[in-house]
């Protein structure tokens, strides 16, 4: 279960920023279009400090993340300077994952393409194939 911010939230309550960038599609579907691109940077609130971070929560009755004041990797940031370069580091990690999971899918794909070709002579051959 997520912890949920249950009060109104303090006017006083210090204010942090996660940033991420939001695409947006224009025409109809099936046509191709440039995607408009928008930086956004979603504003959060502190709403309770601990001696190791802080829980954060977009809104009365929201749901709470929590910030550890020592990590390299937070869901928020003070700036938001702090906030677009945490925004990179993890779309760069992402091209990463992405990058392998695309060569893994061309590499199964080119496999299952030579087999079809083949097909006779993968069964002749005696080509080790597993049904699970």
């Amino acid at each position: 279960m997520k912890k949920t911010w249950d009060k109104p939230i303090p006017k006083s309550a210090a204010k942090v920023f996660r940033a991420d960038v939001e695409l947006s599609y224009s025409g109809f579907w099936g046509r191709e279009s440039l995607p408009k691109h928008y930086l956004v940077f979603t504003r959060y609130f502190v709403v309770k400090t601990t001696p190791k971070g802080y829980w954060v929560a977009n809104r009365p009755f929201g749901e709470m993340h929590f910030c550890l004041d020592a990590a390299a990797k937070k869901f928020a940031h003070h700036d938001k300077e702090e906030a677009l370069k945490s925004l990179l580091r993890r779309k760069e990690l992402e091209v990463v994952h992405l990058k392998r999971r695309l060569y893994e899918a061309k590499t199964k794909r080119n496999v299952a393409k030579m087999a079809l070709e083949n097909w006779p002579k993968v069964l002749a051959d005696g080509v080790e194939c597993r049904t699970y």
